[in-house]
């Protein structure tokens, strides 16, 4: 009696929790198989790891996810953390979320997508009212009538879009939003911002709706956030399985606003980054009082060179060159990896049709506002204006023009655009490609 007792408790005491804790890992390991199935090379894209220019390794590519995200409601605290931020780890309470349609939500999306922005989902409306061209609803507390965006200018950094921003609502069709980069779907929603606080960047147009001229329902606004193109950096923290972004912005805004217009303004890749590298500069010394250094020519050649060497040492790591793309757009001295323009157009591409795109390059735009505004406002399906009020609109002075001088900068030093133009050089070559495929 006392040898059956004995079995009993080593039954109960050892063998039946392991079998138990077996069963849950079993069902843990189940529960990621879609992300595995899903996290081969993005199908869809072509460029190789083969670059002319040739780098010692710098392997710095560690820490992109600095453990914030959105999933409040699925993730526990992370108790080695000290900032008091949630940490997502994977846990037995993303079971909830291994079929492959998100249950418990309003719409039938997969669950690697649900996961990407839960709150998004759990939040946004089902649908718009109808008669208004903005994509608008009445929210059910205050009953006040809430609008979001028609269209995106995407992208990208220093290639023109606060003015051509600046020249699109000087239509009457499209009314100026309180900020023009609210970046919300990159950015602030990652740090607690409500669906409800966005679109309170649209009250002046939900002001405007409300009136009772029916002109006022063809009212329309944008956001021109000029990271909404590039900037998923999350991406291994909502998939730390995964070898590529499952899904980026693009899919996130397709999902909810599938009939927006997305504007892509392109510039010379080199002298893009060397804009953009002296105006971070020139916000961070404003940003600290002025207390930074000024940063010049030389010390741009100086970073560039440790930005390559990081990409370098990703891809040689087996990565892709889109993989690294999104890992390093914001974690590299230089924003260099903002000008892989190919590798986020093609995502764009595969999540909007081809007429809901334009794609413009700043030099032309510079060249001929009074060619390319008019085809602008024709692509947002807005009225034509005369040669003579468009006339006007472009010999406004130009928005957010270099707030620097280049003197003590310098000028970008010949051997560091060449090193850059040989980095971009297949990127660009596979840029012209695309381009020309796809009749953008």
């Amino acid at each position: 009696m006392m040898f059956r007792r004995k079995i009993c408790k080593n039954i109960c005491v050892f063998i039946l929790p392991t079998v138990i804790v077996f069963g849950l890992v079993l069902n843990f390991s189940g529960n990621w198989s879609v992300e595995q199935t899903q996290s081969q090379p993005h199908p869809h894209w072509g460029i190789g790891n083969d670059f002319p220019v040739d780098y010692d390794s710098y392997d710095s590519i560690d820490g992109h996810v600095h453990g914030r995200g959105s999933l409040y409601d699925h993730d526990r605290t992370d108790p080695k953390s000290t900032s008091g931020h949630k940490r997502l780890e994977p846990s037995l309470k993303w079971t909830n979320l291994s079929a492959l349609v998100a249950k418990g939500t309003k719409f039938k999306v997969q669950r690697a997508l649900y996961r990407f922005a839960p709150e998004v989902f759990d939040t946004f409306p089902t649908e718009f009212l109808p008669g208004i061209k903005s994509p608008c609803w009445l929210d059910v507390g205050t009953e006040e009538l809430k609008c979001l965006p028609s269209f995106f200018l995407a992208g990208f950094p220093k290639c023109g879009t606060s003015d051509v921003y600046s020249k699109l609502y000087q239509h009457p069709g499209i009314v100026r939003t309180l900020k023009k980069e609210p970046h919300w779907w990159t950015r602030q929603r990652f740090n607690g911002s409500s669906l409800v606080e966005y679109a309170g960047n649209f009250q002046t147009l939900a002001k405007r709706i409300s009136e009772s001229d029916l002109t006022s329902k063809t009212l329309i606004a944008g956001d021109a956030s000029a990271a909404t193109a590039w900037k998923n950096n999350h991406w291994r923290f909502f998939y730390p399985t995964a070898d590529e972004p499952l899904y980026i912005t693009a899919e996130l805004i397709h999902q909810f606003l599938p009939k927006s217009k997305i504007i892509f303004l392109l510039r010379d890749p080199t002298e893009r980054a060397f804009s953009d590298y002296l105006y971070i500069n020139f916000l961070q010394r404003r940003n600290s009082g002025w207390k930074l250094p000024k940063l010049n020519s030389v010390t741009f050649h100086a970073d560039v060179l440790v930005s390559i060497a990081t990409l370098t040492s990703c891809l040689n790591r087996g990565n892709s060159m889109r993989a690294c793309s999104y890992d390093c757009t914001d974690t590299l001295p230089t924003r260099i990896a903002v000008g892989h323009y190919v590798v986020y157009l093609r995502d764009w591409i595969q999540a909007f049709p081809r007429d809901q795109i334009f794609v413009l390059r700043l030099e032309d735009w510079s060249d001929n506002c009074e060619k390319w505004l008019p085809k602008l406002y024709k692509f947002l399906d807005q009225e034509k204006l005369s040669d003579d009020t468009i006339s006007q609109i472009c010999k406004k002075k130009t928005k957010n023009s270099p707030r620097y001088s280049r003197g003590f900068r310098g000028e970008l030093q010949n051997n560091t655009r060449e090193i850059l133009d040989a980095w971009y050089g297949p990127l660009n070559k596979e840029l012209d490609k695309f381009l020309r495929d796809n009749n953008l």
